[in-house]
C-alpha cells in the first residue's frame, strides 16, 4: 500500500491513520513532516495554509469545504483514529520513526545492541514500545531481543485478524522442494544490498490438511530469525462498507513496518474461493493483488490452501509469488520413517526394536498419511504404552 510518508509528500488533503498512542501522536507527526502540528480549525473563515501540518480526531470536521481549501492551499490534515470516509485517504497505521526507539533505549542498552533492539520494536508506537520494554523487564528481568519478541507475542491481538506468532517448534522435516527454495533465496532475503528485483516474495503451498503447510511458515521465520505474523482476513470482515478493506490495509501496514518478517495467509480458499460475500471478497482480492505485486518491503508471504483449484490464478501468478509448491501426504513407508523421527524428538532417544514395531504396525491401515496424523499417532502410543517413563 501507499505509505503514510508517501501520502504526506503527495500533500493529499486528508490522510487517515490509526494509532494506539494518543500521547505522542503530535510529536510523531512533527518528526515525520518536519512541520509544526496544529489542530484543524473549525471556523469556516479559517485559513489552512501549508505552514503547518493540520490534524483532527473528529470526523465531523472533515468536510467537502475544508477538502477544497486544503487542496487549493496544497496543505494536508491528518485524520487520526476515525472511521472510513470518502474524503480521507487511509494510510494505515501511523509509523514510528526509528529515532524515537533509539532515544527511548539510549540509556538502557549498549550501542552494539541498539540495532537488534530497534528491529524487534519496529511497528510499535512509542507508547507500545515503552509498554513492551517495561513488561519484558518485569517478566524476564532483562532486555534481550528474544525476550522482547516473546513479550510482543504474548501481547498480540490488538489488531483484528493479525497475530504475532511464536516461532518455536518441535520437529519439522523439510520437503525437498521447499528446502531447495529456501537454500537458494535465503541470502537474497537477508542481504540488505540485494537488488529489489532479486528479493524473494514468497510461496503458495497447496495440499491436504495436516501436511505441514502452516508449520513451514514457523520454521522459515525461525531460520531467518524474523517475526512471524498470521493474517486471518476472514476475521477482519465487517458488515460496514469499506471497513473490511480498511482493516486489511491497516494490518498490511503493520506487517510492512515490522519488515523483515514472514507473514502467513492461511487457508486462502475460505476467503478467495467460491464462498463469501461477493462484493467485499472482490474488493479484498483486488487490494491483496495490488499489495502482493507492488510492495517493496522485505516481507516473505506464505499463502496456504487446502483446495488449490478454488483459488483465482491471479493470486499466485509470477511477480506476486515466486512459486507454487504442492505438499503431498506421506506414503506408508515414509510415514513409518517420520514416526521414528517424531518419537526421538519427543523422548530424546530412538525407539527400541520393540517400540519401532509398534509404531510401524499402527501405520499399516492406509496407503498415505498426513504429517499431523503421524504425529498424533506417535503421541498417543507414547502415552498408551507409558514409554515416557520407560
Amino acid at each position: 500500500m501507499i505509505t503514510f510518508e508517501t501520502a504526506l509528500r503527495a500533500k493529499l488533503p486528508f490522510i487517515g491513520v490509526h494509532t494506539d498512542d494518543p500521547v505522542n501522536v503530535k510529536a510523531v507527526l512533527k518528526a515525520l513532516s518536519g512541520k509544526s502540528v496544529m489542530p484543524l480549525p473549525t471556523a469556516k473563515a479559517a485559513t489552512v495554509g501549508d505552514s503547518y501540518l493540520w490534524w483532527t480526531e473528529k470526523l465531523e470536521t472533515v468536510t467537502t469545504d475544508l477538502y477544497r481549501q486544503l487542496s487549493e492551499a496544497v496543505s494536508t490534515c491528518v485524520v487520526v483514529n476515525c472511521p472510513p470516509s470518502a474524503l480521507v485517504y487511509d494510510a494505515g497505521v501511523l509509523p514510528t520513526p526509528v529515532t524515537f526507539y533509539q532515544q527511548y533505549l539510549d540509556k538502557m542498552v549498549a550501542a552494539e545492541m541498539m540495532p537488534s533492539m530497534v528491529q524487534v520494536l519496529k511497528g510499535l508506537s512509542v507508547k507500545g514500545a515503552q509498554e513492551v520494554v517495561q513488561l519484558t523487564m518485569a517478566r524476564a528481568g532483562s532486555l534481550e531481543p528474544k525476550e522482547i519478541r516473546k513479550t510482543r507475542q504474548m501481547m498480540s491481538g490488538g489488531a483484528p485478524g493479525l497475530e504475532n506468532l511464536d516461532t518455536d517448534y518441535d520437529f519439522y522435516e523439510w520437503p525437498q522442494e521447499l528446502k531447495d527454495w529456501v537454500d537458494l533465496n535465503e541470502p537474497y532475503f537477508t542481504a540488505m544490498e540485494t537488488p529489489p528485483q532479486l528479493v524473494p516474495r514468497g510461496l503458495l503451498l497447496a495440499g491436504d490438511p495436516g501436511t505441514g503447510k502452516s508449520m513451514f511458515a514457523t520454521v522459515l521465520a525461525k531460520r531467518l530469525d524474523v517475526p512471524l505474523f498470521r493474517l486471518d482476513v476472514a476475521t477482519t470482515l465487517n458488515r460496514w462498507l469499506g471497513e473490511s478493506e480498511s482493516r486489511v490495509a491497516r494490518n498490511l501496514s503493520i506487517i510492512e513496518q515490522n519488515a523483515p518478517c514472514v507473514w502467513l495467509l492461511d487457508e486462502a480458499e475460505k476467503l478467495f474461493g467460491s464462498n463469501g460475500e461477493e462484493g467485499t471478497t472482490r474488493r479484498l482480492l483486488s487490494q491483496m493483488l495490488w499489495w502482493l505485486q507492488y510492495r517493496k518491503s522485505r516481507v516473505l508471504t506464505i499463502i496456504t490452501t487446502n483446495d488449490f483449484a478454488a483459488l483465482p490464478k491471479e493470486l499466485y501468478r509470477a511477480e506476486r509469488l515466486d512459486q507454487v509448491v504442492h505438499i503431498d501426504k506421506l506414503s506408508m513407508t515414509n510415514a513409518k520413517l517420520f514416526a521414528s523421527k517424531v518419537f526421538q524428538t519427543v523422548l530424546g532417544v530412538p525407539p527400541t526394536t520393540k517400540q519401532l514395531k509398534v509404531l510401524r504396525d499402527a501405520l499399516e491401515e492406509k496407503p498415505t498419511y498426513a504429517h499431523a496424523e503421524v504425529r498424533a499417532a506417535v503421541y498417543g502410543l507414547i502415552k498408551q504404552y507409558k514409554w515416557v517413563n520407560a
